[in-house]
């Protein structure tokens, strides 16, 4: 119990982790426990609330209290419980994430109020020679968090490659793995991570040896393709999607799509069968052009 007229102690957010060094698509473990309300019981707040403050354009993770399949953390889970200390968050894209603790006592007072956030920074760094993440916003999506949505497919194309879906010479949602390189060494094969079918991403393809592009002929290519507007299980048309190409190169973003500013931008997948071819990439030397070429 508080003596009668004692002024109310503000209370403090504290997180055990308040940096974080990881790679896409790992999962981090945020932790308030340490937080302190030191008029509450157990000297504890009663509310810890996690806030995204700031992440990559594109980002579609929250925090979370549990996952609903551990293994597959793209699918999510229940909403973070604020009255446990703890939450988890699937890094989905790479770049920079910063969020907030806020912590609330018994009489309502927060952190917020005190001034007194905690502020957790995680830097999420891709490790192959080469990253590619595709991203897509669809505005006749309501809610791109559920299990239903537009379905777009990363591709990348070898340099020995004619056309597209080409089994062999295409990684993509069909040909995760192709047997690129020396055969029979998955060292040197690209890996498409995650096919993402009911909107908004992300699938990325990395690979860790790129092959030599000027011994070869020609370059990698990177495409979109519009696998399907229409949602298999509602049959909703969701019409249009928004495009997003970023290309990482020895964990460094090397190209995205801008506008004639330079400013980064989206390009828009029309409808179901479209195809847009968006950049070239260069090995060894680490380089990326931009293609621009859209087909219906």
């Amino acid at each position: 119990e508080r003596t009668p007229g004692a002024a109310n102690a503000c209370p403090q957010a504290r997180a055990a982790v308040d940096e974080f060094n990881v790679l896409p698509l790992d999962t981090v473990v945020l932790d308030g426990g340490p937080s302190i309300d030191q008029d509450g019981i157990d000297h504890k707040p009663v509310s810890y609330e996690w806030v995204i403050v700031d992440s990559p354009d594109g980002s579609i993770s929250r925090p979370i209290e549990a996952f609903h399949n551990p293994a597959d953390p793209a699918n999510g889970g229940p909403e973070d419980d604020h009255a446990t200390p703890t939450a988890l968050f699937w890094v989905d894209l790479a770049g920079t994430y910063t969020l907030e603790l806020r912590v609330t006592d018994r009489l309502g007072l927060d952190s917020i109020a005190c001034d007194n956030p905690a502020i957790v920074t995680i830097e999420a760094v891709p490790d192959e020679a080469i990253h590619v993440q595709l991203v897509w916003q669809t505005p006749g999506d309501p809610d791109e968090t559920d299990l239903s949505g537009s379905d777009l497919d990363l591709h990348l194309r070898h340099p020995l490659a004619r056309r597209w879906f080409a089994n062999l010479n295409d990684c993509y949602y069909a040909n995760p793995q192709p047997d690129w390189g020396q055969p029979g060494n998955p060292g040197d094969d690209p890996t498409l991570d995650i096919d993402d079918t009911n909107g908004a991403g992300p699938e990325n393809i990395n690979l860790n040896h790129p092959e030599n592009t000027q011994a070869l002929g020609a370059p990698y290519l990177v495409g979109v393709h519009y696998y399907d507007a229409v949602d298999r299980q509602t049959g909703v048309d969701y019409g249009h999607a928004m495009a997003r190409v970023r290309i990482f190169l020895n964990g460094e973003l090397a190209w995205e799509y801008t506008d004639a500013d330079g400013d980064p931008r989206s390009r828009e997948m029309e409808d179901t069968g479209h195809f847009w071819e968006a950049a070239e990439i260069h090995w060894p030397e680490a380089r990326v052009e931009t293609v621009d070429r859209y087909s219906r």
